[in-house]
């Protein structure tokens, strides 16, 4: 008789944390086959990777979860890792049906996820359940979308303790708990439950409570105008759940996967259309000071275009420095014809009268030529000022990349260490890139030379309409369907 403190806290229903430790009792001692290869929970198919989380979820990565309906957070991450890396993939779709699981490990997937969809749109469908951790997991995706049966929620914490003292005692057998630390292994299951280990229990389920909350709200904003009601543990069938603005659409897995191909083939294009967008919006204050220097609309439509389209400021390559006299601003009298020689026209000249016209002439022209001097050189500066932004973006931009591709190496170098036996490396983010990239090519060049890569698994489906499509599985069809439009 053990006892099981060590399930300490679940993100799901009752079902799926006794399937999970049915599983566990079952297959403790046991040993894989020795032609056991690690289950494949991802299907691609005209440019969609479909990942199946499926079952009990678990922060556990053993060799029997395939066979007991168990999908562990490490598989999904590195089927995403994959997909992310996989140029044929466009789009990512997370086909969801589990009733949740362990607390350990999926705040840090769904973090991973919303850090994933900066390079490939994500998208989750529920074809059955999304309850507490698979919901979570669903809120991190960019929508969340399935059938009008399908139900989510379920979001809550619960832990079982059980006790067996009283059988212990039934059977005469004494059991002497010792313990330095008052707070040590209180829950355990061969004492009574006392009001000291109940309320320490409680409380790290409140704060694990929050912190499910306080995720949901960020991924999912609109949530907060709708009822609190989906906070209480309550599951709700997928119209219920668009009223409470936990999920977004009802759908067939044919209808969401057809608009996602043909989603797919404009994803790039909408990309750059938000860039230049951002990159516009963001030098509005380069704008302005180029209007306030008196810049013509074209001038300023111009600029901004460029900005947005990433090219290098040059003033001096624009043509845009002024020159007063090629504006028209300064005005030579004798260039103009404007002067009249007095003593042609045979009138009185006035010596004195002209040396005070030549000087306020003068005066004149320096005036002019300082003003488009002043006109020059905001223009010029505020050029600057958006190179300089745009220098930031890129900069910015470019430092966010390398931090998720770190991470994204350190995590497949992680996973086929595993495979081959070997210790991973160690944190990737504090890492020289360049160091990062040279241990992920010896350690994928060993692991290409270790296993060799199989055919793609055989997809098993029991619906009536996949047997009547010559057995063809429900992915198969929503391909065929898509291409057929």
């Amino acid at each position: 008789m053990k006892s099981n403190t060590t399930i300490s806290y679940w993100l799901g229903d009752d079902a799926s944390l006794q399937t999970f430790l049915d599983a566990s009792e079952q297959m403790k001692g046991t040993l894989p086959a020795e032609d056991y290869e690690l289950p494949r929970i991802m299907e691609i198919e005209d440019g969609i990777a479909v990942i199946s989380i499926k079952g009990s979820l678990t922060s556990v990565d053993n060799w029997w979860n395939s066979f007991m309906g168990i999908t562990s957070y490490n598989e999904i991450r590195n089927a995403i890792v994959l997909a992310v890396n996989d140029e044929s993939v466009t789009r990512i779709m997370l086909d969801i049906d589990s009733g949740g699981g362990h607390a350990s490990g999926v705040a840090e997937l769904a973090e991973f996820i919303k850090k994933a969809i900066d390079h490939k749109p994500i998208d989750a469908y529920v074809s059955g359940t999304a309850f507490s951790a698979a919901y979570w997991i669903a809120s991190a995706a960019s929508t969340i979308s399935g059938t009008k049966m399908a139900e989510a929620g379920s979001i809550g914490v619960i832990a079982i303790v059980q006790t067996y003292e009283k059988v212990l005692k039934d059977r005469k057998i004494s059991t002497h708990v010792f313990r330095g630390g008052v707070h040590k292994a209180l829950g355990n299951g061969y004492e009574a439950l006392t009001g000291e280990a109940k309320e320490l229990i409680q409380t790290k389920i409140d704060t694990m409570y929050g912190f499910f909350l306080e995720a949901i709200v960020e991924n999912r904003p609109v949530i907060l105008s709708a009822s609190k009601t989906w906070a209480e543990g309550n599951t709700f069938f997928f119209q219920d759940a668009i009223d409470l603005q936990l999920v977004d659409k009802v759908a067939t897995f044919d209808e969401v996967f057809i608009i996602l191909v043909k989603a797919s083939s404009n994803t790039n294009h909408m990309r750059l259309e938000d860039n230049a967008m951002k990159m516009t919006l963001k030098h509005t204050e380069a704008s302005i000071a180029a209007k306030a220097a008196g810049a013509s609309e074209d001038e300023i439509n111009k600029l901004m275009e460029q900005v947005a389209a990433g090219d290098d400021v040059d003033p001096k390559a624009e043509g845009d420095d002024v020159d007063p006299k090629a504006e028209g601003d300064d005005v030579d009298p004798k260039a103009e014809g404007d002067d009249v020689d007095s003593k042609a026209e045979g009138d009185d000249v006035d010596p004195k009268a002209e040396g005070e016209e030549a000087e306020a002439s003068e005066s004149d022209q320096l005036v002019t030529f300082l003003k488009g001097e002043n006109k020059t050189l905001t223009l010029e500066n505020a050029k600057l000022v958006a190179a300089s932004e745009q220098a930031e973006t890129k900069l910015t931009t470019l430092e966010a990349d390398t931090v998720s591709l770190k991470e994204i190496a350190g995590t497949a170098m992680a996973s086929m260490c595993v495979a081959l036996g070997q210790t991973a490396p160690g944190e990737t983010k504090n890492m020289d890139t360049s160091v990062v990239l040279q241990q992920y090519i010896d350690i994928r060049a060993k692991f290409i030379e270790t296993f060799r890569v199989g055919g793609k698994a055989e997809v098993k489906d029991d619906d009536p309409e996949a047997q009547a499509d010559g057995g063809m599985s429900h992915l198969d069809r929503a391909s065929r369907d898509a291409n057929n439009i």
